[in-house]
């Protein structure tokens, strides 16, 4: 007992160097950096008290104190392993899913994709990897296999508009219509009100090209009642009155836009589409007040532009040529890289007949077309009378000759020339 009341009141282990006791103890007690405020023994008074003198004879204290010891110096070095080892399948797995997250942040989608499979093959019920894997695959356009990962995690998570709106997406590129509805209706049954707007749209698409056209009409008439004045649902204004187009039905149709525009009079869009389509049924007087509105408001090139060409197409499948024309000279105005809208304007300037107005077609198309050359024009008067079933002999004789005096050489312009006055003769 002496042993341990010297210990307690030189509680500075350093000095017990020069006691002269058990040796093992002593021993012990110098490898120890312990200072007097140590948690591990009680203070000089809470010994004295009786109920200790038990729990602090000398046996007891000697192996209470190696216990003691030997856990703290056992508990850095363990921890990791300790740690690791308690970790379930599940909690490694969440691991590997973090780890793979990652990877996805960082563009690295193999990584991605393989610490994803191992996070599954641990936990097959893993929602994160299996949202993850559909967005991985659906960005690397695997559709099949991001199919496969959203419809398991939608069987776990069946409430996530966001992922089932993904899959609508998916269906329908792959033509899967029926499917595509069944989980567009899911979707609307779950999406918060300012997301069932697109949600609508999704199943309008899907009635659409199920022939299902009065329900498609039904579906864009709730998405605009949802928030008739959220300029976004312009979309839903147009969509509707192309169907209204396409059932014949134009009076509704041009209703439709006129709707549209009453709500968004600064709009040019929705403008430049009711003019084309007023534009086919011949109401020009209607349509040049629009373009006006459009020309004195808009400073969008790119919107100009498609309303110019859009309005130059429509006037040419109703064979308003010269109308054509000046729509899609406005268009390349606007946009002068547009091939689809020179390929039609030169074939609107092939068409002509009128021999006096050859060479003014002539210097158009040079102008168009600067690298063009006469022999080509040639074959591309061949091209277009064939498709039009327009007789443009005289056109084609007159660049023929024009090719003739600058290439006297050239062969297969001389067997067209030939071919022709044979024809004529």
């Amino acid at each position: 007992m002496n042993l341990m009341k010297l210990i307690l009141n030189k509680f500075s282990f350093g000095k017990l160097k020069t006691i002269n006791t058990n040796s093992n103890y002593i021993s012990m007690i110098q490898k120890t950096n312990f200072h007097s405020k140590s948690k591990l023994l009680p203070n000089c008074n809470q010994v004295n008290n009786k109920k200790y003198e038990s729990k602090f004879s000398k046996r007891n204290f000697y192996s209470n104190f190696r216990v003691k010891f030997s856990e703290l110096n056992d508990s850095e070095s363990s921890s990791s392993t300790k740690s690791k080892s308690s970790k379930t399948l599940i909690e490694q797995s969440n691991d590997y899913s973090t780890l793979a997250l990652s990877y996805y942040k960082l563009d690295k989608f193999t990584e991605a994709v393989k610490n994803h499979k191992i996070a599954l093959d641990l936990n097959p019920k893993n929602v994160k990897s299996l949202l993850q894997m559909g967005f991985i695959h659906s960005k690397l356009k695997n559709n099949s296999e991001a199919i496969d990962y959203f419809k398991k995690f939608l069987e776990l998570v069946p409430y996530d508009y966001i992922a089932r709106n993904r899959l609508v997406d998916l269906l329908i590129t792959q033509n899967k219509y029926d499917e595509a509805l069944i989980h567009s209706q899911k979707e609307l049954e779950f999406a918060p009100i300012q997301f069932r707007s697109e949600c609508l749209n999704n199943m309008a698409t899907i009635f659409k090209n199920l022939g299902k056209i009065n329900e498609a009409i039904n579906c864009y008439n709730k998405a605009i009642k949802i928030d008739p004045k959220n300029e976004a649902n312009l979309t839903f204004y147009n969509s509707l009155a192309l169907l209204h187009e396409e059932q014949g039905d134009l009076s509704e149709a041009i209703n439709t836009y006129k709707k549209a525009i009453e709500l968004f009079p600064l709009n040019s869009n929705v403008k430049l589409h009711l003019a084309g389509l007023l534009e086919s049924v011949g109401r020009s007087e209607e349509v040049t007040n629009l373009i006006k509105s459009v020309i004195n408001t808009e400073t969008d090139i790119a919107i100009l532009h498609e309303g110019f060409f859009n309005l130059g197409y429509r006037s040419f499948l109703r064979n308003n040529f010269s109308g054509a024309e000046t729509y899609f000279l406005k268009a390349i105005e606007y946009n002068p890289n547009n091939t689809i809208c020179r390929m039609i304007l030169l074939e609107i300037l092939l068409t002509n007949n009128n021999l006096n107005d050859i060479e003014n077609q002539y210097k158009k198309i040079v102008e168009l077309f600067p690298k063009i050359t006469r022999f080509h024009l040639v074959k591309l008067c061949r091209q277009v009378s064939q498709t039009t079933k327009i007789n443009l002999r005289l056109t084609t004789e007159y660049f023929l000759k024009l090719e003739l005096e600058a290439n006297p050489k050239n062969e297969e312009a001389i067997k067209i020339l030939e071919e022709l006055n044979q024809k004529i003769n």
